[in-house]
């Protein structure tokens, strides 16, 4: 008599078979630039007043100030200078501008931070964030390549040097 016996019949498993695929990745870094805290347009001659940020020989025509949502004018009057396309940084704070002005600038002015800029006048240009923010501020040292160390580069220093005092203490003790 004729039985059915069950046979093992192979079958076909997908398997994971590695392929190498070229990807490109593209990174767009913003400049790490520190908010523009005024922008300030000077024309040839006039008097320079005390705090005026104009070069020598030029006087101020009017003074920009970031209020935090855009630049207003000191005193108001804006004097035919209109700033436009004001791009912020991450926290909000202006690094780049257009401007405009009905009358001949002589110089622009951009303070950042702690640092000073001055741009090439016209009738229209932009300008932008001269300096690095404040936690990056740069220290004079006046010895060449050194001169451009920020604070957070002197903190492992630092940190040697407190504990090399105080290992020297123990050993007086």
């Amino acid at each position: 008599t004729p039985t059915d016996t069950p046979t093992d019949t192979p079958t076909d498993t997908p398997t994971d078979t590695p392929t190498d695929t070229p990807t490109e990745t593209t990174t767009t870094t913003e400049p790490n630039l520190a908010g523009i805290s005024f922008i300030a347009f000077c024309v040839e001659g006039g008097t320079q007043q005390v705090n005026d940020p104009c070069p020598e020989g030029e006087s101020l025509l009017v003074k920009f100030e970031w209020n935090g949502n855009a630049f207003a004018p000191e005193g108001g009057d804006d004097e035919g200078v209109e700033i436009t396309d004001v791009v912020t940084n991450d926290e909000g704070e202006p690094i780049e501008s257009d401007w405009s002005s009905e009358e001949t600038v002589s110089t622009v002015v951009v303070k950042s931070s702690t640092d000073e800029c001055t741009f090439s006048g016209g009738t229209s240009g932009s300008v932008t964030s001269c300096g690095p923010p404040n936690s990056q501020q740069q220290i004079g040292t006046g010895i060449g390549p050194l001169n451009s160390i920020t604070p957070l580069q002197v903190l492992p220093f630092v940190g040697v040097a407190l504990a090399a005092r105080l290992a020297l203490r123990r050993e007086e003790h």
